[in-house]
């Protein structure tokens, strides 16, 4: 298992997992049914202090309740019904309410800054960014006419590592990873490296996605909601 820095557990740690899945769909199935087939790779990273996830609904405006705004825009003399009101020196309210639509899906971001103090952690975090972009890609299959679904990520944010229990676990399951960004020397007017050729300084941002809608922790399906014993 990849670590950065060498001695990570000491302190606060995020634990990912990529998963080799096997999916289920049927048109009678519903929650969609995917299984963890297989372990691909793990890693454990110091926890930086900006961590962030998000949830958010979607509410759309929607002004159909107003007789008379959708009579001015829909009606075909609907310029010469706005223009009545306008003459009283005012114009149709638009009234709008917003109307619920759904939810998107819980998103988990995170940036890490490595600073290696010898080769051997050099040479771990450059092992950890090239299995984050591998397992980011699909795989192609069937002569190059097949693309694989990348793996699947479980994460888990260790806050107290003197005793590890589930209280102190935050997870985040059946996540996507959606983009790897990688920074080196980021601030500098040079590229610094050390004399095997190595970066002196790098910056990986991740960006992931639950493959499930977020709901309320009150509803009987919460995939998509980070779980805190």
């Amino acid at each position: 298992m990849a670590n950065y820095p060498l001695d990570v557990t000491k302190g606060p740690f995020i634990h990912f997992q990529a998963y080799k899945t096997s999916m289920r769909s049927h048109f009678l199935d519903f929650p969609l049914t995917l299984s963890k087939t297989e372990i691909l790779w793990s890693c454990n990273l110091y926890a930086p202090g900006n961590l962030q996830d998000s949830v958010s609904a979607i509410w759309d405006a929607d002004n159909s309740v107003n007789v008379f705004h959708s009579l001015a825009k829909k009606a075909e003399r609907g310029v010469q019904v706005q223009s009545i009101f306008s003459s009283a020196g005012g114009t149709v309210t638009p009234n709008e309410i917003l109307i619920f639509r759904g939810s998107e899906n819980l998103s988990f971001n995170v940036q890490f800054k490595f600073i290696p103090k010898n080769e051997k952690e050099a040479n771990e975090i450059q092992e950890i960014i090239g299995k984050f972009k591998t397992y980011c890609l699909p795989k192609l299959t069937l002569g190059k006419f097949i693309m694989k679904t990348p793996p699947i990520w479980d994460i888990t944010i260790v806050t107290n590592t003197d005793k590890i229990s589930t209280r102190n676990l935050i997870r985040y399951e059946y996540m996507a990873l959606l983009n790897v960004n990688v920074t080196y020397s980021e601030g500098s007017s040079t590229l610094l490296y050390y004399r095997n050729g190595l970066p002196v300084d790098t910056t990986l941002s991740l960006s992931f996605k639950c493959l499930f809608p977020a709901y309320s922790k009150e509803s009987d399906i919460a995939q998509g909601t980070p779980k805190r014993d």
